[in-house]
């Protein structure tokens, strides 16, 4: 398994003769009292505090281990927080790049896990799962592909991406659900981007966003190798400024949040619905400025993340007919992604290398933090057996950078 590196702390070597100790600041800079962790202290008051009238060769010893001391809380303050909270696996990378890239997930309710992603320096969709405690990588397309997004089907795994080659342009879609990797099918053609995919009963649906930034609809067969059984509507025509968020009802009729206006005027949040095969019909959720929803459907009750521009991260729900709203959180805003289950939902969002999760039950908000470290971004989602499993972008240049997964225990 390809796990995170953990922190190797270097060897201590003793400074020179008149040198600051190790960690220690400028001497025009260097504090005027030590402030030692509480669990340091027992261990070297001892050494640093020599009966009284010792002889000098205690003084040096103690001069020694001051500078021990000081080592070891620079050590301790350049300790990097831990990687997720406890209670969850340790992180363990599935996509190793150094590069920034679009990535999704879906699992099974077994816990086997499926993971889409662009290629990073590589060219590109690669799919990536589990096999025991090894990660396998399978390149299924190979043009300047991006914006993957993936969804099960109970035979196998279908990827609908973005393709941006000259003369190639369009919504695609890829499956192994024969098998083996098929090659991609051309969905739609023109400059799309952004699709949002969801399965039920062997059809495909999804939404995105086509050239003049109106937002489109394809659905039919996954095991289709042309049009045959496949349709294409408008959903609006004068949208969006985010990237559209599908997910289907219990009986597989699509709904899909974005952010409303063109791009130069952003408007509010709005949740278009089709039912059976009748005409889409906008629904307006929330009049702020908004941007990155993300929503989530448990039987007929809707679940949105989103960004409300200034104010945090907020949740909109409509589990009847009336839309209730809540801030889960008023000073962390990033592109969230939430799961709802069974009278509760699950967030993740949060900015470059300031990442939380939050749960919502019974009216009652907690939240924690999941990630410090520099570089983690863009989370992802999902539930397994009523737990969350969490995919997220690191990229610090380090040696851990890539798609990084945990679950909770």
């Amino acid at each position: 398994m390809d796990t995170v590196p953990p922190l190797v702390p270097p060897p201590l070597v003793p400074p020179p003769l008149g040198a600051p100790p190790l960690g220690a600041p400028p001497l025009g800079d260097r504090p005027r009292r030590l402030a030692l962790p509480p669990l340091v202290l027992p261990l070297v008051l001892p050494l640093v505090l020599p009966p009284l009238g010792a002889p000098l060769l205690m003084r040096r010893r103690r001069r020694v281990a001051l500078t021990l001391v000081t080592v070891a809380a620079a050590l301790l303050v350049a300790m990097p927080a831990a990687a997720v909270p406890t209670g969850w696996t340790g992180a363990s990378r599935a996509y190793a790049t150094h590069q920034v890239v679009g990535h999704d997930i879906a699992v099974e309710t077994d816990g086997t896990t499926h993971i889409a992603t662009e290629g990073g320096a590589a060219a590109g969709i690669w799919y990536v799962t589990r096999i025991g405690t090894t990660w396998q990588k399978t390149q299924v397309t190979s043009g300047d592909d991006h914006a993957p997004s993936i969804a099960l089907d109970g035979t196998g795994v279908v990827i609908a991406f973005a393709r941006t080659d000259a003369g190639e342009e369009g919504l695609y879609t890829v499956t192994n659900i024969d098998g083996d990797w098929a090659a991609p099918v051309l969905r739609h053609g023109g400059a799309d981007t952004d699709p949002s995919l969801a399965i039920f009963d062997g059809r495909a649906h999804i939404a995105f966003q086509a050239s003049g930034g109106a937002l489109r609809y394809a659905a039919g067969p996954t095991d289709a190798t042309d049009d045959t059984g496949w349709i294409g509507q408008s959903v609006d025509a004068s949208c969006c400024t985010s990237a559209p968020s599908l997910a289907l009802t219990a009986g597989g009729d699509p709904r899909v949040a974005y952010a409303d206006g063109p791009p130069g005027s952003p408007a509010g949040l709005v949740v278009s619905v089709r039912s059976g095969g009748g005409d889409w019909n906008r629904i307006s959720v929330d009049s702020h400025r908004v941007s990155a929803p993300a929503l989530a459907v448990y039987g007929t009750a809707l679940h949105i993340a989103y960004v409300r521009r200034g104010a945090g991260t907020w949740y909109a729900s409509r589990l009847t007919t009336t839309w209730g709203f809540k801030q889960i959180d008023g000073g962390v805003s990033g592109p969230p992604d939430l799961s709802a289950f069974s009278g509760s939902s699950a967030f993740i969002y949060g900015t470059t290398g300031k990442l939380k999760y939050a749960t919502l039950s019974g009216g009652i908000l907690l939240s924690r933090s999941f990630s410090k470290t520099s570089g983690d971004r863009n989370p992802r989602i999902v539930r397994a057996g009523g737990k969350p499993v969490v995919t997220w972008l690191r990229k610090n240049g380090g040696a851990s950078d890539g798609v990084l997964l945990s679950r909770q225990k």
